[in-house]
Order: structure tokens, then sequence, then C-alpha cells
């Protein structure tokens, strides 16, 4: 805890005393898991004298699973958006029991309450079917049902050794909450005209030998698998399959995906990884190193590759790590999300991936020195804004240990690397945020192409505004550091109507 108390006003000796009282600062450094827990345990009724002169009404007996009563303070929370307001109700409660009811009302708490920024419009919530609980609870039970039938999968060539989830939603990162679609409101409409949200999941089958060399012939054996697995689903009793294309202008990538539909409203997108040591990978970087292949051969090839690569590589390890830090910081996801937010309000979602706004994130939460990690995801926000403020991404790469894998020499060959790219692009018309996961070595995996430069110094530029917003008036952040778009649709309507 810390407390500061501003400066008394100077007055002078003839006239009255000031009325105003000093404004007093309470600064407090919350436990993550505890600041959330909605119910709290005393001592047994004969010792609870104290207790219940602290609580006050709030304390009651109550018997735990252990068979003993004991005082207990429990705090209603119909969402877990409300467990993060646990504490400042425990503080107004305490002023109000101790002090008095004007101090609790007149109490103003500094840090900017953004989640109800992170709920769904009206014409999104409008399409969900209406559920009770955590979106991510519920998403992550129909995942695992999923996986559940596809590993017992029988009459297949090859057993799905493993399903691993890679969409945002599935590892608690996307903006809104996914919540189930209500799939009885389109029954009956043409399919261009509703959309139902897919989360990707990457299949993994169990090696064999009997796979053939050619990269075309690959990808029609794989989608030979996806057929036989959707015709085994569809014995299930509320389950729709379909296989779809992608990837029309390079049928040496990955040409197939099956989209798996289940009747409570999620909707799943499924990928082959034919071989778990990476075959396919393997074999258009042998095929690459042949030097007499011609231009155009040699992009479909690097396309391929970079698909692969993002597809069944670097984006499997991505989730895996997000997935494992998720567990060691509860409030990561949740901050991830405001961040997300933050750029999508400011229309640069187009020029920055997801996975990169993941990485800068995690990196405030496994370097979160001079401080320890953010404890609230209002705290994470600010600090991730704090950063892009300062980062001078010109000179300096943004290396992200997602684990404890990298040594002293990976730094070294991260630093080499990161002054040979500037030298080679001093214009930086590529790469202008180098960014090193732990699972990466070039700095370019998800940043090459985006964000340019100057959409980089935009975000530099933003991130400062913010911030003076922030200073200025707490209590409207979530207000004025999310601009409102409403006045840029006005204008695109008056546009078009003009036309």
């Amino acid at each position: 805890m810390s407390v500061m108390s501003g400066d008394a006003a100077s007055y002078p000796i003839s006239s009255p005393h000031p009325t105003e009282s000093p404004l007093l600062t309470i600064g407090l450094l919350l436990h993550p898991e505890a600041s959330r827990r909605t119910t709290d345990y005393g001592p047994p009724q004969h010792e609870g004298r104290a207790f219940r002169e602290l609580w006050g009404s709030k304390a009651e007996l109550r018997r735990v699973k252990d068979g003993r009563i004991l005082e207990t303070v429990v705090w209603e929370c119909k969402s877990a958006e409300e467990q993060y307001g646990i504490v400042k109700r425990i503080i107004r409660n305490i002023l109000a029991l101790h002090i008095s009811t004007g101090v609790a009302r007149d109490l103003h708490f500094l840090t900017p309450t953004l989640f109800p920024l992170l709920s769904p419009p009206a014409d999104i919530a409008s399409t969900f079917s209406k559920t009770e609980g955590d979106a991510f609870l519920l998403l992550n039970q129909a995942y695992e049902s999923l996986v559940r039938q596809i590993r017992d999968l029988k009459d297949m060539p090859l057993n799905i050794s493993s399903v691993v989830p890679i969409s945002p939603a599935l590892i608690h990162t996307s903006v809104y909450p996914p919540y189930p679609q209500n799939l009885a409101k389109i029954v009956g409409q043409a399919p261009e005209s509703y959309y139902i949200p897919s989360y990707e999941v990457i299949a993994k089958l169990e090696g064999s030998a009997k796979w053939p060399d050619a990269l075309r012939a690959i990808q029609k054996v794989k989608i030979g698998f996806l057929l036989q697995m959707a015709h085994e689903l569809d014995k299930h009793a509320g389950v729709t399959t379909h296989v779809g294309l992608e990837n029309p202008d390079a049928d040496i990538s990955n040409t197939g995906f099956l989209d798996v539909v289940y009747e409570n409203g999620y909707a799943f997108r499924v990928r082959l990884q034919h071989d778990p040591n990476h075959r396919e990978a393997t074999k258009i970087e042998r095929l690459l190193k042949n030097k007499s292949l011609a231009p155009n051969d040699r992009t479909r090839l690097e396309i391929a590759l970079k698909r692969y690569r993002e597809y069944f590589f670097f984006g499997v390890a991505h989730a895996q790590a997000l997935h494992a830090l998720r567990g060691k910081f509860y409030f990561l996801p949740h901050t991830i999300r405001l961040v997300k937010r933050w750029f999508a309000a400011h229309l640069l979602s187009p020029h920055i991936s997801d996975r990169v706004i993941e990485l800068i994130v995690c990196h405030i939460f496994l370097n979160p020195q001079p401080f320890v990690s953010p404890a609230s995801p209002e705290v994470g926000f600010l600090r991730t804004l704090q950063f892009l403020a300062t980062w001078d991404w010109k000179r300096e790469p943004l290396v992200v240990t997602l684990d404890e894998s990298m040594i002293c020499t990976r730094y070294e060959e991260v630093s080499k690397g990161f002054e040979l790219l500037r030298k080679q692009d001093p214009g930086i018309a590529h790469s202008a945020w180098a960014i090193y996961p732990s699972y990466e070595t070039n700095g370019a995996l998800w940043t090459k192409d985006r964000p340019a430069k100057v959409v980089a110094a935009r975000v530099t530029s933003l991130a400062k505004l913010s911030l003076e917003v922030i200073l200025k008036d707490s209590g409207r952040v979530n207000v004025r550091c999310i601009p409102s778009l409403t006045l840029i649709v006005a204008n695109i309507h008056d546009a078009v109507r003009g036309l």
C-alpha cells in the first residue's frame, strides 16, 4: 500500500481555515488471484467477534466442505467481469461502515473500468444464443467435445495424434466473447446472407512412410482424409460438416479444410498436418535450394513454405506458448483483448496482426521490471501503451522470451541479426517492428510486411496521446482513450448518399 497526501493550499493568517480537505491518494498492490476471490473465510463463530466488527452485515456463517462452520464474506458476481470490481466494493463497504457513507460515496478510483469496451455491439450480440456463463468456457467445452469425437474416429487410415487450438478465441484472446450463434435465426436464409465464425484448430496425423512425395499429391490425399473425417463425424447427432477448398492460387499449399458445425451454435475449422516431422516443409526447402528454378516457381514455393510455417509450425508454437502463459498470468488474456480493442478503435487492425499484439502484451507481463507483473487488465493495458509510446523500434528489436529457452548467445544473435537487417534496409521498407519470439529466429515472421514504417510511427503517436488523455482525466478514459467511429460512419454515409 502507498499513501500520498496532496499539498494543502496556503491561505492568509487573517483568513479562516479552508474547509476543503486535502486530496489523499492511496495505491494498492493487488494479488491477481486473491483480488477476484468471491468468498473469504474467517474464524469459527466463537472466535469471530473481530471479523464481524470488521465486515458488519456482510459477515455470515457458512458450513464449509470439511464440516466446519466459519464466519464468511461472500461477494455475489453475475459474471467474470464483476469479479474484477470486488476490491472496489470491499473498499467502499469498509469506509462506509467504519468512517462514513459520505467518504465512501466521494471515493474516486483512478484505475479506469474498461471492460464495457469488450462487450459486443448490439448488432453482433443479437446473433448470439441466449446463454449464461463465461463464453470462453462454453467454447472450450464445445472444443473438448470436438477433440473427443475426432480422437475416437475409427475408420481412418491414420489416427489423429493430437488436436491443437490456434484461434484467438480458443486461447481467450479474442476481443469479444465467443458466445454461440443462434442458428435457428438463419434457417432458410441464403448462405451468403449470414456469417458463422469458425474457430481454427490443427489436427495432427500420426506418422506414416506411405505418403506421396509430390506436394500436389499430398494436398489431394489430405482432402481425402478430410472427406473421410466428415463422413464419420456426420454420424454424430447435432453435427454438420462441410469440406472446403482454399489457396486456389497455389495447389502445393494446404488446399482443404473441414468445417464442423454443432447445433449449439459453435463451428470449428479443421486443417490437417500430415506428418509430425514437417516433411512437407522439408521438401519445399529442398526444392528451393535448386538454383535453376524459374522465378515463378520459386515464388510459388516461397509462398507455400510461408503458409505452411504460419499454419502448422509457428502458429501452433505461438498458440501453445500463449496457452501456457495464460495459466501463469491470469490477466494476460484480458489485457490482450483490451489492447486489441485499442488498435481496432484506431483502425489499425488491418496493419497489425493479432499475433504481434499478443507478443507485445506477453513482453509486458514477462518483463515488468521495475514493477511486478500487472495484477489487473487495466494496468496491463496502461503499461502496454507506455511501452508503445517509448519503444525506439527503429534502433531496438523486441525480444519476447515466451519460455526460458533463450540463452545469452541467442540474444547476441538477435542483436547481430537486427543490425544486419537495418543495414540492408536503412529506409525501413520492411520489418519496421522487429519482434523475436523465442520460437523464431529472423524477427520478421509476423512483421515483415506490416506494420509499415508510417503505421509504426502512428502507433507511437497514438499511444502517447492516449496516455496524455489518461493522465488528464482517468475517470473518462473509457470514453476518450477509445475513440468513437460514429462521426466517421456518418461522413461515409453522407459521402455515399451524395454520389
